[in-house]
């Protein structure tokens, strides 16, 4: 097997990180200081230890950040990831294309090995065994040869987690994932969302993949509605021309692998500052309280942090 390079992309409070696959935001001011210290402390609590206790650390974690994060969040920051080798926080430069893949190779000076980048936003958790999983799942079956062209592995099912607190439910509330397409079939979720590159031809990382046709764009016959779709769809095929494949060898079968039975759901995270807010007024299905740590078994969570946030949030 080829060895590969396993990088854990984090986006925290960027502006203009726009893409040709990401073409829909929220007008929020993602600098707005109680929007700044409230996911702050949902990255201390939730996804800074979900990283920090994974069980295989043989991965890089860069944190995309903006260049006009005020100073003290920065350091903030940069204190906390100091207790984790191989962290990287990045000031995103508008220029650079991060839906690519080369500023990853030379930033790790890796010209043409395997790379594997994986999404996880700045407010959700991946369970302890993801990286080791990961590592599995590639030196077995689907070990990586340069000839399989790209490769995208998701869960469909995650468990969300919404940070409303009162009296009969104090640290909030635990959902499966609810929203369907348009035709009422499941979708792939953003969080864990990984893209397998075999070499440098495929100049792409996982920006480069919309999670919700993630498991479609490689079928010869998918037919996208929407522009983010389409432009996925062009720059997957654009790779493979130029490394020499035929993409109508691809298909959802070869190319895309769910997660769901390999190992525990990843945790998605509710909130008010939140891009996506109004997924915590949504209906959802089999509504559990959150306890603690049964709740969400192979997550490594601050239970203490979680609970000095619940009440902070209460008093709001």
């Amino acid at each position: 097997m080829a060895s590969y390079k396993h990088i854990i992309i984090t986006r925290y409070s960027v502006t203009n990180l726009r893409s040709p696959v990401q073409s829909w935001f929220r007008n929020l001011d993602v600098m707005d200081e109680a929007r700044l210290r409230l996911r702050l402390q949902v990255f201390k609590f939730a996804t800074f230890p979900s990283i920090a206790n994974q069980l295989d650390q043989d991965f890089d974690w860069i944190i995309l950040i903006d260049s006009q994060l005020p100073g003290n969040h920065r350091s903030e920051l940069e204190s906390l990831i100091r207790q984790r080798p191989r962290t990287h926080i990045v000031t995103h430069d508008p220029r650079i294309k991060v839906w690519r893949g080369q500023w990853i190779r030379d930033r790790f000076n890796d010209a043409n090995a395997p790379i594997l980048t994986t999404l996880l936003d700045d407010d959700d958790a991946l369970p302890s065994n993801f990286t080791d999983r990961m590592r599995h799942l590639l030196q077995g079956a689907l070990s990586v040869e340069v000839s399989m062209g790209p490769r995208v592995f998701a869960y469909y099912d995650v468990d969300q987690w919404d940070l409303r607190f009162d009296n009969s439910t104090p640290l909030g509330v635990k959902a499966p994932w609810h929203r369907r397409r348009y035709n009422n079939t499941r979708y792939p979720s953003a969080c864990g969302l990984s893209l397998l590159i075999p070499n440098r031809y495929y100049d792409l990382s996982v920006l480069s993949i919309p999670h919700v046709n993630a498991d479609l764009i490689f079928n010869t016959d998918f037919e996208a509605r929407d522009r983010d779709a389409k432009n996925a769809v062009r720059l997957l095929r654009r790779a493979a021309r130029q490394a020499g494949d035929d993409w109508r060898d691809w298909s959802t079968t070869t190319q895309f692998k769910s997660l769901d039975e390999l190992m525990r759901p990843a945790v998605l995270i509710n909130h008010h500052f939140n891009d996506q807010e109004q997924r915590l007024h949504e209906q959802k299905w089999t509504v559990k309280r959150v306890t603690g740590p049964e709740t969400f078994p192979d997550i490594a969570l601050d239970w203490e942090a979680i609970a000095l946030y619940a009440g902070i949030e209460s008093e709001h």
